[in-house]
């Protein structure tokens, strides 16, 4: 296979659930699935970043509406044809990530829980190790 072409849905929470402050729970969540999924593309996947959903928001005028309903069906498209799903911890605050993790059973899309589980379980395909990954994205801060 092309490792160009491994496609790897990131899964998480996304939405506040706690009872602090939600702006920052947001934001903390959001930060945490992008960096999951830039260690997925630093290492030669393709990933899904359903964080990276707010942007389209931002693009919204007054001739177009986006809905939650929009949002879910594209991330819900994506996951269907991914070849793996990383799941992220704390992701039982989420139902969306419970729905996505019943779709990718229901697929036999494999599931694995966090990426150190998807970075020991893909290493035949020959991508960079984890300290490999780490390094490469500490060039980069």
């Amino acid at each position: 296979m092309n490792k160009n072409y491994f496609r790897v849905y990131v899964a998480g929470a996304y939405t506040p659930t706690g009872n602090g402050n939600h702006a920052i729970e947001m934001l903390n969540n959001m930060r945490e699935g992008i960096r999951a999924a830039v260690e997925l593309l630093v290492a030669g996947y393709v990933p899904y970043c359903p964080w990276l959903d707010w942007q389209y928001y931002m693009q919204v005028n007054d001739m177009y509406e986006i809905t939650g309903d929009m949002i879910k069906d594209n991330s819900m498209a994506f996951l269907e044809t991914s070849d793996a799903i990383v799941i992220l911890p704390n992701w039982e605050r989420s139902t969306g990530t419970g729905a996505e993790l019943v779709r990718a059973n229901e697929l036999g899309i494999p599931i694995y829980f966090g990426l150190q589980d998807f970075f020991n379980e893909t290493y035949e395909l020959d991508f960079l190790t984890t300290d490999e990954i780490i390094k490469e994205i500490q060039s980069y801060e």
